[in-house]
């Protein structure tokens, strides 16, 4: 069964109504044609923001498709869950300013192109559960000061590594955390005094970082590593 010509037509109008776009479990069977086809429709939409092809067998050549067309579209969501991509596809992906949100779970990456990560200025969000991964390429986010939401397989980590990964991503986060108070408090409190409105803001952002710290410790410390990690 061939991809539905309607929907690719729709694509190819960049309707601007059309900002997401899901092809996940298809019932068809996905071609390399058919990934032609689909990169042909996106070349050039900027409206179309998210692109979820989970659980759809892609592979390497397929992606290599997909990634040549992404600096011409809007996309800046990807879900790529549950496919057949390996370091490959995932540093070519990782190369993309435009990404904000990748979903990589499930595939076959072992870690390599996380090399990448410490240049990388614009992920915010990146999951990569589910792939044989070793500790030694997830200390490649130790030095990544972009990804503020991140999940991996804990369970397989180190204690010691999973909590100063989530310390690096706490502090990934924060100054987002000061630019919400900063737009957000002058207009909740309009009649307080910049001075307090400026050490509010202090007080508030010292709180969520005490929080989040604490809640690191505590579950780091909580659960026990297995043995046997992947390979």
């Amino acid at each position: 069964m061939l991809m539905p010509i309607q929907l690719l037509e729709h694509i190819a109008r960049k309707d601007p109504d059309l900002t997401e776009v899901n092809l996940s479990r298809p019932s068809f069977g996905w071609q390399i044609s058919e990934i032609r086809k689909l990169a042909d429709a996106l070349q050039g939409n900027t409206h179309v923001k998210k692109l979820i092809l989970s659980d759809c067998q892609l592979d390497d050549q397929a992606m290599q498709i997909l990634v040549s067309i992404l600096p011409t579209t809007g996309i800046t969501h990807l879900d790529l869950t549950d496919n057949k991509l390996t370091d490959k596809s995932a540093r070519a992906l990782f190369e993309m300013p435009s990404l904000l949100s990748l979903r990589l779970g499930g595939n076959e990456i072992k870690g390599e192109a996380l090399k990448i990560m410490p240049t990388n200025n614009t992920l915010r969000t990146l999951v990569l559960d589910g792939n044989p991964m070793t500790e030694k390429m997830l200390s490649y986010f130790l030095a990544n000061h972009a990804v503020t939401t991140l999940i991996l397989d804990e369970d397989d980590m180190d204690a010691e590594l999973y909590q100063d990964i989530q310390k690096q991503i706490t502090a990934n986060a924060l100054p987002y955390i000061q630019q919400a108070l900063a737009r957000q408090l002058p207009t909740a409190f309009q009649d307080i005094p910049v001075e307090t409105l400026q050490k509010l803001q202090s007080q508030i952002v010292q709180a969520v970082q005490d929080y989040l710290h604490e809640q690191t410790r505590a579950h780091s410390t909580s659960f026990v590593p297995k043995q046997s990690g992947r390979a």
